[in-house]
C-alpha cells in the first residue's frame, strides 16, 4: 500500500484531539481547538499583551520518528541535526513549513511546500502534491526521507 493510500485510509477517529496555543502579533494568547461539528473554536483569550512580541521556546525536539519503511517525520530542529540525519541515512527532506529554510542544501535533496502550522490549515491539500511530485520521484532510490 502506498504512503498516500495509508494517509487516505487513516480514520480521523484515531487521531488525538489537540489544542493549539496561538500568540498573535500584539502578544495576545489564544487557544484553538476543533469542535465536534468540525468548526474551530477559539477560547482562553489572554487580555494581557506581551510587550516582547515573541515566545521563547527552549525545548528542542531533535528526534526523528519512524512512520513507515524509509519515511521519518520530525520537527524543524530534527531537520537541522546533522548527526541524527546521518544516523538514519536521510538523503531527501520534505520541508512542509512556511518560514523554515533548508539547513543543508548541499548535502540533501529538498522539496519545499509552504504551509502554515495552524489548526485551520488543510494539510490534506498537499498530500497528493507530495506523493506525485516528491515521493514518486524517490522510487528509484533506496533512501530514507524526513518530513518536517
Amino acid at each position: 500500500m502506498s504512503f498516500l493510500c495509508e494517509l487516505q485510509n487513516c480514520s480521523q477517529s484515531n487521531l488525538r484531539r489537540t489544542t493549539t496555543r496561538v500568540t498573535n502579533l500584539i502578544g495576545q494568547i489564544f487557544f484553538e481547538s476543533k469542535s465536534n461539528d468540525g468548526t474551530f473554536e477559539v477560547c482562553g483569550c489572554s487580555p494581557e499583551v506581551n510587550p516582547i512580541f515573541m515566545e521563547i521556546y527552549n525545548s528542542l525536539d531533535t528526534k526523528l520518528h519512524h512512520v513507515i519503511e524509509s519515511i521519518y517525520i520530525g520537527s524543524q530542529h530534527s531537520a537541522t541535526n546533522l548527526t541524527r540525519l546521518n544516523e538514519h541515512k536521510i538523503t531527501h527532506i520534505l520541508n512542509v513549513a512556511a518560514e523554515v529554510k533548508n539547513a543543508f542544501p548541499e548535502q540533501y535533496k529538498y522539496f519545499n511546500i509552504k504551509l502554515f502550522d495552524r489548526p485551520r490549515t488543510n494539510i490534506r491539500q498537499v498530500f497528493i502534491k507530495i506523493h506525485v511530485e516528491f515521493i514518486q520521484q524517490l522510487k528509484e532510490y533506496s533512501t530514507e526521507i524526513l518530513t518536517c
